[in-house]
């Protein structure tokens, strides 16, 4: 049996979301809950698998998942998309005798709405799940924001906080075996860009070279190299049919062949929801 490490406890989203590559491989693996995605990153040195949180529609990239792909050789080998939905869950009966609210780094972004005149209020937390177990440690004028799915009861219960309702996650499946990757007739590619020198024009040009080959970006980042203040590199992502593919190879070739930057691609993937 394979192994895959990915953010727990049991029941987070990065759960449900392996359950759907489960049911999609029809495969089934050993878990590795870990408590926070650096964590889980790491013990993938042990796993075949790892799945990353990387994106949601409202909250935008998970910049620890941004900083572990430009930092780790990682091969990224399909997409999960998941649907997202929050509830505020208290022993108390009433909301205005609530002290503390538990909520994970990223539900409090999908959150704001609801959490704005509550904010000073706030413990971050690094999963949904330990927020909830912080509640059951704590449950004097606590409460905790939680997912929808989660059934345990509750004297407060508040629905369906969440900022919008078409609120969504994509998470990452990296793997070291390129027989994991998936591909369907829409290919999405991430890389990264690195610039070599520091000078006028590095970024036009990274994105000249793309609008020669008619190639559409769906999201540049620029992130810091963490070597010097001011300088960056850029987390890239395009998508293309697959009878395009050689737009990939034609494009890698022209970037390292250059002197003022590199291209390293981090994955050619496809989200497993689409038609192969």
């Amino acid at each position: 049996m394979r192994s895959v490490s990915l953010l727990g406890p049991k029941q987070t989203f990065c759960d449900k979301a392996l359950n759907k590559y489960e049911k999609f491989t029809g495969e089934n693996f050993k878990v590795f809950y870990c408590d926070s995605i650096i964590e889980s990153a790491k013990k993938f040195i042990d796993t075949d698998l790892l799945i990353l949180p990387f994106e949601n529609s409202l909250d935008g990239f998970v910049t620890e998942a941004l900083d572990i792909l430009m930092s780790e050789s990682l091969l990224i080998v399909a997409e999960i998309k998941q649907n997202i939905a929050f509830k505020l869950v208290s022993y108390e009966n009433n909301i205005n005798d609530i002290e503390k609210i538990y909520v994970q780094f990223k539900a409090k972004g999908q959150c704001l709405h609801f959490l704005e005149p509550y904010l000073s209020k706030c413990v971050l937390t690094e999963s949904n799940l330990l927020s909830l177990d912080y509640l059951l440690e704590n449950k004097n004028k606590s409460a905790a924001i939680v997912p929808m799915h989660i059934s345990e009861e509750f004297p407060l219960v508040l629905k369906d906080i969440t900022d919008s309702k078409n609120n969504e996650t994509r998470f990452l499946v990296i793997s070291r075996n390129k027989n994991d990757i998936f591909y369907s007739d829409l290919i999405k590619v991430s890389c990264y860009a690195y610039a070599l020198l520091d000078k006028p024009g590095i970024l036009y040009n990274i994105l000249r070279r793309f609008d020669e080959h008619h190639i559409n970006l769906s999201n540049i980042i620029s992130r810091p190299t963490k070597s010097e203040l001011g300088k960056y590199n850029f987390y890239i992502e395009f998508s293309l049919a697959k009878k395009d593919l050689s737009k990939v190879d034609l494009i890698l070739n022209e970037f390292n062949n250059d002197n003022d930057y590199k291209l390293k691609i981090l994955g050619i993937y496809s989200n497993i929801g689409d038609k192969k």
